[in-house]
């Protein structure tokens, strides 16, 4: 399970800091009132639809001629993951025609290869420039999720793609009911307005956004329109999102309400937009993936998946509208490709997501900055995963660190793992 956490440890510090380990001479109180629910776990590998990745342009090549899969295969191939996803973004709005070789090159990749020895699926967002029938080029048993043009607040009024919302859910209409496409009629998805802009965003993006997700509620309330929804998703610092869990518990309770309670929601292109992986791009992969654990185990299938936006990318690539950067999982730098230290985080929670299952655990008073779950694998090893936002805290729990990183750098080699956790903290112990 960890035989890659080596290189990817060895990435991490390169890029956060030194090695060091924690000895606290008075420890901190345990927080009051955590305790495991269950310790069956649940579905093994339910959790695993958390683990999909974004490409922009899977055909960046190295200095030699090599694009990521093939410069690091090992690396690439062995990364836990459940769904690959290109075309992506406002690229797609580029793209000329249905044989577009960077499409070709995802689709082959796909079809013909395996990560960790299981095949992939593979998400795509079909281009409105395109004839509304040619959807099914793109179309293979890997297949998962087709979402309807993207971002359209982005690309709604004047030389924009779309004159005005009315616009672009005609279009999504003209797709979905298109002859040609009803044997996946099923796979597509629509994207929104995001309800988290609306209630804190600029006023000129919330008028954006609102008008966006009004005209597609009355097309999806009159059933003319899936009530799938894929949001470009990004962790904006500005959301002042504190306490996480209740901020997303909140956010798809606004998508039900605004789409009805038989709503998906898919979490595409989410990142911690940085001009360089820090902490708190290590915390958010960290607690993202935890939190979203839960809501899925709270909720159920209304969290169907995420895509982590990029997996790989050209160093300080501009991937975001707003035009900041976020920290890519594969970046290629001065030429050569390696792995950011967000790999190691990645292995780390995404195996326990792919293999894991989920173990149910009550705090009674939990702490806002802390997300922390137990995972139990299918020869009963029992995994706890935290990312601590916070003040340094402990529970009770004991066993020894796999992983442990933090603002002075991390701890890939075994140590004991006595309930402490540092503060801003990402971790893993065997218990």
């Amino acid at each position: 399970m960890f035989k890659k956490l080596a290189a990817a440890i060895a990435a991490l510090a390169a890029l956060i800091g030194g090695w060091f380990i924690i000895k606290p001479d008075n420890p901190p109180p345990v927080i009051p009132g955590f305790a495991v629910e269950q310790f069956d776990a649940g579905a093994f590998g339910d959790m695993a639809v958390l683990t999909g990745v974004s490409v922009r342009d899977p055909l960046h090549r190295d200095s030699n001629g090599n694009t990521v899969n093939t410069a690091l295969a090992d690396a690439f191939f062995s990364l836990p993951v459940h769904t690959y996803r290109h075309t992506a973004g406002s690229h797609s709005y580029k793209i000329k025609s249905s044989d577009d070789i960077a499409m070709r090159f995802a689709m082959s990749m796909v079809n013909y290869q395996t990560w960790r020895g299981r095949s992939v699926k593979q998400d795509f967002t079909w281009p409105p420039q395109l004839p509304d029938g040619d959807v099914g080029a793109w179309v293979t048993a890997a297949t998962g999720r087709i979402s309807l043009p993207n971002e359209p607040p982005n690309h709604i009024g004047p030389a924009k793609q779309f004159a005005t919302p009315q616009d672009y859910v005609s279009k999504c209409e003209a797709i979905y009911d298109n002859p040609a496409n009803a044997a996946f009629r099923d796979k597509f998805w629509i994207q929104s307005g995001k309800p988290e802009v609306v209630e804190g965003g600029s006023a000129s993006e919330k008028t954006r956004h609102l008008a966006v997700q009004t005209a597609l509620q009355e097309a999806v309330s009159s059933g003319r329109l899936p009530n799938r929804i894929i949001t470009t998703h990004k962790l904006l610092p500005e959301y002042n999102a504190v306490d996480w869990y209740a901020w997303y518990r909140d956010l798809i309770g606004d998508y039900q309400d605004i789409y009805g309670q038989g709503t998906k929601i898919c979490f595409q292109e989410w990142n911690w937009p940085e001009s360089e992986l820090s902490q708190d791009g290590v915390l958010a992969m960290a607690h993202f993936f935890l939190v979203l654990s839960r809501l899925r185990d709270e909720l159920g299938p209304v969290v169907d998946g995420a895509c982590y936006h990029q997996l790989s990318s050209v160093a300080k690539e501009v991937v975001n509208e707003d035009k900041s950067i976020a920290p890519p999982i594969f970046a290629l730098r001065d030429g050569v490709w390696g792995e950011t230290g967000l790999a190691a985080v990645w292995r780390e929670f995404g195996v326990a997501l792919v293999d894991g299952g989920y173990v149910r655990t009550a705090f009674a008073e939990r702490p806002e900055d802390l997300a922390l779950e137990i995972f139990q694998f299918p020869g009963g090893e029992k995994f706890v995963y935290w990312s601590n936002r916070g003040a340094e805290l402990q529970v009770a729990l004991r066993g020894e660190t796999r992983l442990l990183v933090t603002e002075s750098g991390s701890v890939g080699a075994s140590q004991v793992f006595d309930g402490m956790i540092p503060a801003r903290s990402v971790g893993v112990a065997i218990l």
